[in-house]
C-alpha cells in the first residue's frame, strides 16, 4: 500500500508538469505499476483474511462432496492449467466430508494452487488422489512432478509467512494446516518425484 501511495503521488506530480501531454508513455507505465501493486496488495489482504477464517469454528456444517469442490477448484484455474500445459489427474471417487464447504475449498484450492505454481517440469502433472476413509478419517494426496521441496524446508512450509525459494506470500499452506488442525486431522509434506502433500480430513464434530 505504501508503494501504491507513493506511485499515485508521483503520477499526480507528473500530470501537473508542463508538457505532461507529451509524457503519456511515462504516465501509462506509472499507471500500470500502480495497478500491479494494487493487485498484489489486494491478494495479500485476501490471503490474510482467509488465514484468519481458516481457524474459525464453521458457521454451517453439512456433508460436502469433495469431488464437487475439486471440480470447482480446477474449473476456476483452467486458464493457468492450459497456459502451462498441465495434465491433471483426479480420482473418480473423492468421498464426502462433514464440515464447512468454505474450509474444504480452502484446503484443496491452496494445495492445487501450490502444485500449479511450483511445477516447472517439461511435462507437468498435477494429481488429486483419494486414499479412502476409516472411521470418519478421509485421506487425500495432492502432488505434482515438479522439483519438489528443499529438504531443509519440509518442516517449515506450513509456518505462516514462510517463503521458499520460489517466493509467494507464505500464507496458503499455513491456511491448509490451520483448517486441518481445526478438523482434528493431520498433514505432511514430502518429496516423491515432485512435491507431495498427504493429509487427513476428519468429519467435523461440533
Amino acid at each position: 500500500l505504501t508503494v501504491i501511495g507513493a506511485s499515485c503521488e508521483m503520477l499526480s506530480n507528473l500530470l501537473k508538469t508542463p508538457g505532461a501531454d507529451r509524457m503519456l508513455e511515462d504516465v501509462a507505465s506509472m499507471a500500470e505499476m500502480i495497478n500491479r501493486n494494487y493487485v498484489k496488495a489486494a491478494a495479500l489482504i485476501d490471503d490474510i483474511l482467509e488465514l484468519a477464517e481458516a481457524g474459525q469454528v464453521p458457521r454451517e456444517v453439512s456433508v460436502v462432496a469433495v469431488a464437487d469442490i475439486v471440480k470447482e477448484v480446477l474449473f476456476e484455474r483452467q486458464a493457468a492449467i492450459d497456459d502451462r500445459s498441465i495434465s491433471v489427474r483426479v480420482d473418480d471417487e473423492m468421498g464426502s466430508v462433514t464440515g464447512s464447504r468454505t474450509h474444504i475449498y480452502q484446503v484443496f484450492s491452496n494445495l492445487v494452487d501450490n502444485a500449479i505454481r511450483h511445477n516447472n517440469a517439461d511435462n507437468p502433472v498435477v494429481e488429486v488422489l483419494y486414499k479412502g476413509s476409516d472411521a470418519g478419517r478421509h485421506r487425500y494426496v495432492v502432488r505434482d512432478n515438479g522439483p519438489g521441496i528443499p529438504v531443509e524446508d519440509l518442516d517449515e512450509v506450513f509456518l505462516p509467512f514462510f517463503k521458499g525459494p520460489t517466493g509467494g506470500a507464505g500464507i496458503g499452506l499455513s491456511t491448509v494446516k490451520r483448517v486441518i488442525d481445526l478438523y482434528g486431522g493431520d498433514i505432511r509434506a514430502y518429496n516423491e518425484n515432485g512435491a507431495c502433500f498427504e493429509f487427513v480430513l476428519t468429519d467435523y464434530v461440533e
